[in-house]
């Protein structure tokens, strides 16, 4: 009597070529503690490719994102990094009463075009007023 909830399928290997034979060598070495039979371990293997959870998926825009999210994490770890050196001695400068170091007071943010026209306009109040105080005197 044939059970209704189990279906089987075959799998047939061509030793000659290279891909079948690692695959059969390495269904014939699976390490039984791990998994518990032949037929476990593909369910897995062929689960994770479905899934793509698996190295063997070939999907060429899927393994560009990995790689663009592997650099960003790369990178946001880099500048975490620089961050993070560059405040440990900012502060360590401070608690211990030393001026800045150098990298901290090269940096000069560049000044806007609404900024140097503000400044310019102060100056010029600052010069009429000077004026209308030495006429006044």
């Amino acid at each position: 009597m044939a059970k209704t909830d189990v279906i089987r399928y075959t799998l047939r290997l061509n030793l000659n070529n290279p891909v079948h034979l690692e695959i059969h060598e390495a269904l014939r070495s699976l390490n039984t503690d791990i998994y518990k039979s032949q037929n476990i371990f593909m369910i897995e293997a062929i689960s994770r490719y479905i899934n793509g959870d698996g190295k063997g998926t070939d999907d060429p825009e899927r393994m560009d994102t990995e790689a663009k999210k592997k650099e960003q994490e790369e990178l946001e770890k880099r500048v975490t990094d620089r961050v993070m050196k560059e405040m440990m001695a900012f502060l360590f400068s401070i608690l211990t009463g030393r001026q800045q170091p150098a990298e901290m007071t090269a940096y000069k943010p560049q000044e806007t075009a609404l900024e140097t026209e503000t400044e310019e306009k102060n100056e010029e109040y600052d010069e009429t007023l000077a004026d209308l105080v030495d006429q006044w005197s």
